[in-house]
């Protein structure tokens, strides 16, 4: 199931949402917002910029 099938524009994913959509490549995920957020990045952005990247893949 695509991206913005599950998620519209009225729902922002939680970090758990993210995690659950990419199944096995969660703990990749999971590394990667460990560094990001250690870099000061944060979660809110984190997640805008992951669900911006989700939706612009599924051609939105």
């Amino acid at each position: 199931m695509n991206w913005n099938e599950i998620f519209d524009a009225d729902h922002i994913p939680s970090i758990e949402d993210i995690r659950e959509y990419l199944g096995e490549a969660k703990s990749i995920w999971d590394e990667l917002t460990a560094y990001l957020i250690s870099k000061k990045l944060t979660r809110p952005n984190l997640i805008s910029l992951t669900a911006n990247a989700l939706h612009n893949q599924d051609g939105m």
